[in-house]
């Protein structure tokens, strides 16, 4: 087991708890690619859209609400922190 100061600690948990976050977090774009992925077309006419495209230019307000629904909770990230100390605190020896 390394020994390490609570610092150091603080700097690993803060560190991997960042990537967790820049992993799971959705911006806008992500979540246009999000619906146009799992979503069929849309077909107006003969022209053919993308279901992101068209909720995001359609209605901006239901977008932006599916994009906040999509993003991790404070408390999903409670949990990934408990999560990440409970690993840590098996892998080194704070003193």
């Amino acid at each position: 087991m390394k020994q390490i100061t609570q610092g150091e600690f603080d700097s690993i948990v803060e560190s991997k708890l960042e990537s967790f976050i820049n992993e799971w977090c959705i911006d806008e774009d992500d979540y246009e690619e999000l619906l146009n992925e799992t979503c069929e077309e849309v077909n107006i006419g003969s022209l053919t859209y993308q279901a992101g495209q068209v909720l995001r230019e359609v209605d901006p307000i239901a977008f932006r609400c599916g994009c906040a629904d999509e993003e991790i909770s404070d408390n999903e990230i409670d949990e990934a922190r408990d999560e990440i100390i409970t690993e840590l605190e098996a892998e080194y020896k704070i003193i």
